[in-house]
C-alpha cells in the first residue's frame, strides 16, 4: 500500500505539470499543497500546523503594512497603528521625487514618535541606478529595510543595490519555487528574503527553501496574514505564512 507521502509527492507533481509554476497556476499549486498539509494537521492530528511541524507558538513583535496615501495619510495611518499597538510600520513609496518619500517617513514619525520603526516598499518601481540613488539618500532615516526597489527577478540588480547601500534590502515575495531562491542567494541579492508560502510552492517547498538558507542567513521570520505582519529572530525553524530571512553583513 502506498504511503500518504508518496501520494502527496505524486499528486503535487501532477498538479504542477498540468498548471505550470508561475502566476495564478503557481499560486493555485502552492495553495493546493499548503491546504492539503493543513488538512493533515487538522484531521490527522488535532493540533495546529505549527506544532505538527515542530514549530513553537509564541507572541511576536509585529509591523503594520500600510498604503501610499502621502504625508497626510501617513500621519493618520501611523497614529492608528500606534493605537492598535504597532511600533513598526511599512509604507508603499515611489513618489516622483525622493523628498516625497522622505516626507512620508518624517510625517509618520512626527505623529508616532521618532522611535517608530519604518520600512518602505518600492514595489519594483525603480531602475537599478535610481534605486541606488534613492536608497542612499534615505540612509539617514535608518529604515529597517527597503523592499523590492527594482524588478523582482533582477537578482543581479538587487545585488548591486545591496552592495552599494547601507540600508538592508529585502526581496522574495515574488520568488517562485525554491530554485528562484537559489538564484537569489547565489548572487547575495538582498539582506532579507521574504518567502510567500503560495508562490514558493506550499509548506513542503517552504521548508525546503528555508533549509537552503542556513549556511548564509540568520533566520528572521515574518508571520504574515492580511495587513498585520509579525517578526522575530530564531534559531529553530518556526512556521508562518510568509517568511523573511536575514543575513548579517560583514
Amino acid at each position: 500500500m502506498r504511503s500518504h507521502r508518496w501520494f502527496w509527492r505524486r499528486s503535487s507533481k501532477d498538479v504542477s505539470d498540468c498548471l505550470g509554476r508561475k502566476g495564478s497556476p503557481g499560486d493555485s499549486h502552492g495553495g493546493y499543497r499548503h491546504g492539503g498539509l493543513g488538512r493533515f494537521g487538522e484531521v490527522g492530528w488535532v493540533v495546529p500546523l505549527t506544532r505538527l511541524l515542530r514549530g513553537e507558538e509564541k507572541p511576536v513583535p509585529a509591523y503594520h503594512s500600510l498604503g501610499m496615501a502621502g504625508p497626510d495619510g501617513a500621519v493618520q495611518e501611523a497614529a492608528e497603528s500606534i493605537e492598535l499597538g504597532f511600533r513598526c510600520v511599512k509604507f508603499k513609496v515611489g513618489y516622483p521625487h525622493v523628498e516625497q518619500d522622505r516626507a512620508v517617513i518624517g510625517a509618520a514619525r512626527g505623529a508616532a514618535g521618532k522611535d517608530l520603526q519604518v520600512m518602505v516598499d518600492y514595489n519594483q518601481s525603480l531602475s537599478v541606478p535610481e534605486a541606488i540613488g534613492r536608497v542612499q539618500l534615505l540612509e539617514e532615516e535608518a529604515l529597517v529595510w527597503v523592499e523590492e526597489p527594482t524588478r523582482a527577478d533582477d537578482f543581479a540588480g538587487h545585488a548591486r543595490i545591496a552592495a552599494e547601500c547601507r540600508t538592508p534590502i529585502q526581496i522574495g515575495e515574488n520568488l517562485w519555487e525554491p530554485h528562484d531562491l537559489i538564484k537569489s542567494l547565489s548572487v547575495c541579492a538582498s539582506d532579507f528574503v521574504m518567502l510567500d508560502v503560495m508562490k514558493i510552492g506550499g509548506i513542503t517547498s517552504w521548508l525546503r527553501a528555508v533549509s537552503q538558507t542556513r549556511p548564509v542567513y540568520q533566520f528572521r521570520v515574518i508571520y504574515c496574514r492580511n495587513s498585520a505582519r509579525s517578526c522575530w529572530r530564531f534559531h529553530r525553524m518556526r512556521i508562518g505564512w510568509n517568511t523573511r530571512i536575514g543575513r548579517h553583513r560583514s
